[in-house]
């Protein structure tokens, strides 16, 4: 393994001398520097995904991806020799990984599953814990043995605290009764089992908990009476320092305050509030340092108790630490891999030892490893090995006026192995991200990387509507759906065509999710910019969405409030979600369209690529749908990923080729 002195060399020659490093690092691996990779290696499963650090530091553990399966696996840091582990399979879905103690790893996973006794539901996601020990070697499934818990709930995998002394996991559930009560339970993380540990109300939907678990506070969201409330525990007893009537909860609870004495929130109603902190002794509200910046406050990341370790910015992302010398390190670090997305992953208790991922314009992805004791920076591992620095396009921020003058923020790809002058008339690929709520930024798309290993330009635009860019960006794309923020991203086209860069007959569209709608959308309202459409996921009868969630979730849940700001009242403006639905506008289409669809999605359900589909072929229009088998909404495993990938470029190669 490679060191490098992070702090002692002057900066500029360090990060000459780990770029050096790096460069021919993956040239090596690369040899000749372009070769096409399969279109596999795109698809697969990163190799390494999620990584963790042990409190006193001397261990790792991730998540590996070796011969189809999934495997846990425990290192020692000191000779990176196996200490532990357990096979996952294919079975579960590996999520993410973290230490809770220095002795026991804690996995979150999921399973799509039919759950009975569910108002209007057929299948679910559900989410589970696993506790594994270094000592024992065993595998224990958290809570999900405890008596008493109700059969139909979303999942038993969520943790909201730990008591490192003795080996004591906070986690929440629902419990059997008429109405049933979210309850806390203290699992032990030797067996699983767990005991009640608070009780709570049927409208409960958080908890917070102190390093010794004890109670700090319970948050509540009453449907029937549309109020959010939070009862603080500071003194032994429930008190209600917050309320608020609305139709949804507009704070949104983080992180819990390093004095264990307030929490720390976002109130999404305010762009200029930044983080705030809820008194959890006297109910007062106030303004903390981390205000808002030119960017979002995106996230707060926390310790397995939910204390505040920094505040995460959007865009690229940027974070504020609260200790000076790790914001140092952060920052030094973080300008090396300049135009990469630097993201922080996990640290050792005292932050001697800290995790990055690095991910651009480098390599794909690689988990990189900060030793303040030895001041150096080493590679631990990455997520694509069969991925080389030549093989990927290289990722660029652009901004472009929309046609009434806003700003538009996008991501554009370059195809990979070319050169600066062979940038012009080039084959163009849109792929809208989902959310829309969401944004897409500088870091590694595998969608994107592929289509720019085949010679494919590639544009992702942060239309209106898109967070990340400040509240009033996001709120412009508010009932817009189909109109503005379609226009945004024709736009987008309209700009690469105008400097050369793109041929305008050679331009195609897809995307998952709403990036599916926004295809969709494409494909009808202007279908002489595209030559095929491609949906993953994607929705398109909006009248058709708001029923099906108003049933599944019933009449006064938030979900409903929040689609109604988005998009419109489901009765109010009917006429005009069923103009901007594209399953009303399948005459329309004239270029080809392929819908892929996963049968377990539990977010958009498959009926939706359905009747498009129908529509279409009433229409007499080209379609086709491929439905996946066992695949959710996050195309989370590596078989469907790959099939995914393998249906969308040979439809794209025949009605789009590159060359």
């Amino acid at each position: 393994m490679i060191y490098y002195d992070v702090l002692k060399m002057p900066h500029q020659v360090f990060v000459l001398t780990v770029r050096r490093f790096l460069l021919v690092f993956f040239l090596i691996l690369s040899w000749p520097i372009y070769s096409k990779p399969a279109l596999e290696e795109f698809g697969q499963l990163p190799t390494i995904r999620s990584m963790s650090i042990s409190p006193d530091g001397l261990h790792i553990a991730f998540i590996r991806r070796q011969d189809h399966e999934d495997f846990l696996f425990v290192r020692r840091l000191s000779d990176r020799e196996f200490v532990g582990g357990a096979r996952l399979g294919n079975e579960i879905k590996a999520r993410t990984v973290y230490f809770a103690s220095n002795n026991h790893v804690i996995m979150l996973a999921s399973d799509t599953k039919r759950v009975f006794g569910y108002r209007n539901v057929n299948k679910l996601e559900f989410s589970a814990a696993f506790s594994f020990s270094l000592k024992t070697k065993k595998t224990k499934i958290l809570l999900n043995k405890t008596k008493g818990l109700h059969p139909a709930q979303s999942g038993l995998g969520k943790i909201v605290g730990v008591n490192v002394d003795e080996n004591l996991a906070y986690m929440p559930g629902f419990v059997e009764a008429t109405l049933p009560p979210y309850d806390l339970f203290k699992v032990d993380l030797k067996t699983g089992i767990g005991r009640r540990h608070s009780r709570g109300k049927h409208s409960t939907i958080d908890w917070f908990v102190a390093g010794d678990g004890s109670v700090l506070a319970r948050e509540d969201y009453k449907e029937r009476d549309q109020e959010h409330r939070i009862y603080s525990y500071i003194g032994g007893k429930a008190n209600l320092v917050f309320t608020q009537k609305v139709d949804r909860p507009q704070l949104t609870v983080l992180a819990v305050s390093y004095d264990e004495k307030g929490l720390l929130f976002i109130e999404s109603t305010k762009p200029e509030a930044g983080v705030k902190r809820l008194d959890l002794e006297t109910g007062e509200i106030t303004s903390t340092a981390f205000q808002k910046r030119n960017n979002d406050v995106e996230d707060l990341r926390t310790d397995v108790n939910r204390k505040l370790d920094a505040v995460v910015y959007s865009q690229s992302p940027f974070y504020y630490f609260l200790e000076p010398n790790i914001q140092k390190v952060f920052k030094r670090v973080d300008a090396t891999f300049e135009n990469n997305a630097l993201t922080y992953v996990d640290a050792s208790a005292d932050k001697s030892k800290m995790i990055f991922k690095v991910s651009g314009n480098i390599d794909p992805e690689s988990y990189m490893m900060f030793d303040s004791d030895k001041v150096t920076l080493s590679v631990m591992a990455t997520g694509y090995p069969d991925i080389k620095m030549g093989d990927i396009g290289t990722v660029e921020w652009l901004h472009y006026d929309a046609r009434d003058g806003l700003t538009i923020p996008a991501v554009i790809t370059w195809p990979a192995g070319i050169d600066e002058d062979q940038r012009k008339n080039l084959p163009l690929l849109v792929i809208p991200h989902g959310g829309p709520e969401a944004y897409d930024g500088i870091g590694f798309d595998w969608w994107a990387q592929y289509f720019a290993s085949r010679g494919y330009m590639i544009l992702q635009p942060n239309f209106r509507g898109s967070s990340g860019f400040g509240r009033e960006f996001m709120l412009a794309g508010r009932g817009k759906w189909g109109r503005e923020m379609q226009d945004d991203v024709s736009d987008g086209v309209m700009f690469l065509t105008k400097q050369g860069y793109v041929d305008k007959n050679r331009v195609c569209i897809m995307g998952a999710s709403y990036g599916g709608y926004s295809a969709l959308a494409g494909g009808a309202y202007t279908p002489s910019i595209y030559r095929c459409v491609v949906a993953v996921a994607g929705v398109s009868d909006l009248p058709r969405m708001l029923a099906d969630d108003k049933r599944k979730y019933g009449a006064r849940h938030w979900v409903n409030s929040y689609w109604r700001d988005l998009v419109g009242d489901s009765k109010a403006d009917r006429d005009k979600l069923e103009a901007i639905s594209p399953v009303n506008a399948a005459a329309s289409f004239e270029a080809p369209v392929l819908l892929i669809h996963g049968k377990d999605d539990t977010v958009v359900p498959l009926t939706q690529s359905k009747v498009m589909s129908k529509a279409l072929k009433k229409a007499g229009k080209d379609v086709t749908l491929v439905a996946l088998k066992g695949e959710d909404h996050w195309l989370s495993t590596s078989q469907t990923r790959t099939q995914t990938l393998r249906k969308m470029a040979d439809f794209i190669e025949q009605h789009n080729p590159s060359d």
